[in-house]
């Protein structure tokens, strides 16, 4: 099932948050922890307001058998995987992405005992045609489960909580506009759905999880840390969760103080490689950190992009030699990770950035900031433009540039944020990402009541299509739990579930899914497709024009792997 990070989305959704994308431009807000979260010091962002943390009686350190086993405890036996564990199929640039399981274990049943596995299909827990990454099989369980092995499980259930942040009226009435809003009751009958679909296909050692769907009430446009960091400590005090969901990009303020709760997380785009590893193992995401994000940016711009003129470029700057502008948000987390696609390319090819311009996240100074952002750009001779962004601020950007300043620079996706989905970029300006290209996480979408959304809707006893656009990206948040707490084995810790899943491998990509794993960076996404923007082609997802394709069918790269040649649109 894993390895690193990365998961080629499905999620087809995300029209959902490019109508929310109109009104805010969000980035990937995140700091980097300065204190220790052992010691539940927060910093600026993490840990506890008054630099403790809650104990729970059952948390880790309590007297509880298999506690917090690291490797070599409860938690190496429990590895899942019948001998010889599938392989997800699809092949990489590299060789092929095999996952399935370990050679060996008994996924929680007696030592040694094969256990029964007539539920699994191809090695595998479930038919992977309902989820392409359907962890490896493991045996049906029956024994002793341990009870009560952490904060937010008992014998019979584990207590997830589904974060619903609080609304916007502008926000909403784009997203009903766009028929992409969700209410907090869709959100709880899909939750109820996913929970069902978990607790029969997963194994989950004589315990079922319960997704409660919990109403926010602070402000996230922007985020109101103080009150985030107090709700969370609410939410912790009168739920006692083991874990806590939020797909979002914002506030890396929340995820620092649930983690240092020592409460299960998910969610945060891109924060880089230190934010999760300092919190580890609780705070995990779907999409790639953005350290690595960053370094392949870096790696296929040497190999592909830099060393060659500007021929995607219009006007006067167009075959030009490449100069290379950056934008981010002004979030000193996301400059940490700027700062790596710098330090990659003067490392690889003796390149500089020529201009950087990071934006606040203040949609009332959006007009001042890009006047300022293409004054900068366009002093510095910038020709390709390259956003470590969320998917609004393309859209925001793109609206204005080329139209009231006759600047037309290459632009160049990172996959950063969603923007790499067609419901996205087809709402981006015409004129300005005609010819976009760049890298992409995402596998080819699915199309809209076909996802994996509406498959899982579906298989939990519900009819017809789920009931909102973004149930798909929403669902690989779930999935991607779901397969920890199968790979913890019966003594569900946050550490047990972290030592289990790094012994199931890989996923390997296929048509619409990318290689994943989770292990050293907490995230799940783990390879690139080098794409383009075709304007004229029609989306997979949902027939309209405009799509990005793979410019190698089939194959998906990791740093090290982009040929040295340069990139050429067909």
């Amino acid at each position: 099932m894993m390895n690193r990070t990365n998961l080629a989305k499905r999620y087809a959704p995300l029209a959902a948050i490019a109508a929310l994308q109109l009104l805010i431009i969000v980035g990937v807000p995140s700091k980097v922890p300065t204190t220790n979260v052992a010691t539940g010091s927060s910093g600026d962002f993490g840990g506890s307001t008054d630099g403790t943390v809650a104990e729970d009686p059952t948390a880790a350190g309590a007297d509880v058998p298999g506690a917090e086993a690291g490797p070599g405890g409860t938690a190496s036996t429990v590895v899942g995987g019948a001998p010889g564990a599938a392989k997800a199929g699809g092949t990489k640039a590299g060789g092929t992405a095999t996952g399935g399981g370990a050679t060996t274990g008994t996924g929680g049943g007696a030592p040694g005992s094969p256990g029964d596995t007539s539920h699994c299909k191809d090695g595998r827990q479930f038919d992977p045609k309902i989820d392409p990454s359907a962890p490896p099989c493991v045996p049906k369980f029956a024994g002793d489960n341990g009870g009560a092995t952490y904060r937010g499980v008992s014998k019979d259930q584990i207590l997830i909580i589904d974060y619903y942040s609080k609304g916007d009226p502008a926000v909403d009435a784009v997203l009903k506009a766009q028929n992409a809003y969700a209410t907090i009751e869709q959100r709880q009958d899909f939750d109820n759905a996913a929970a069902a679909w978990i607790n029969k296909s997963y194994e989950l050692y004589g315990r079922k999880v319960k997704i409660e769907t919990y109403q926010g009430n602070c402000d996230t446009i922007p985020p109101d840390n103080t009150c985030l960091r107090n709700e969370v400590r609410q939410i912790i005090s009168q739920k006692n969760p083991y874990a806590i969901q939020w797909n979002t990009s914002l506030s890396s303020a929340f995820f620092g103080e649930v983690s240092g709760q020592k409460v299960v997380n998910l969610g945060g785009w891109h924060f880089t490689k230190e934010f999760n590893q300092a919190f580890s193992p609780y705070h995990y995401d779907v999409q790639m950190d953005g350290t690595e994000l960053m370094t392949n940016a870096a790696t296929w711009s040497c190999a592909q992009v830099i060393p060659f003129n500007a021929r995607y470029a219009q006007g006067n700057i167009k075959d030009k030699p490449r100069r290379i502008g950056l934008i981010s948000t002004s979030d000193p987390d996301n400059k940490k990770a700027a700062e790596v696609y710098k330090k990659v390319i003067k490392e690889q090819c003796n390149a500089e950035v020529a201009a950087e311009y990071y934006y606040d996240q203040n949609i009332s100074t959006a007009g001042p900031q890009i006047q300022a952002l293409v004054n900068k750009m366009q002093s510095a001779g910038v020709t390709t433009e390259i956003c470590l962004c969320d998917l609004v601020a393309p859209q925001v950007l793109y609206a204005v540039q080329g139209k009231t300043y006759n600047y037309f620079p290459e632009t160049i996706t990172t996959g950063s944020g969603f923007v790499d989905s067609d419901a996205a970029a087809q709402a981006y300006d015409k004129d300005q990402y005609k010819n976009a290209f760049g890298l992409s996480q995402l596998g080819q979408q699915e199309k809209v009541g076909a996802a994996i959304g509406s498959r899982v809707w579906r298989a939990g006893g519900r009819s017809g299509d789920a009931p909102f656009v973004s149930s798909s990206a929403h669902y690989e948040y779930q999935s991607l739990l779901a397969s920890m707490i199968q790979a913890a084995g019966p003594k569900l810790t946050p550490a047990n579930m972290k030592a289990g899943v790094a012994k199931y491998g890989r996923t390997g990509a296929t048509l619409n899914t990318a290689s994943r794993g989770v292990v050293g960076d907490s995230a799940w996404n783990d390879d690139m497709r080098v794409v383009y923007w075709d304007l004229n082609k029609n989306s997979s997802y949902n027939d309209k024009p405009g799509t990005y394709v793979n410019l190698f069918p089939g194959k998906r790269f990791e740093p090290g792997q982009y040929a040295k040649t340069e990139f050429l649109r067909p």
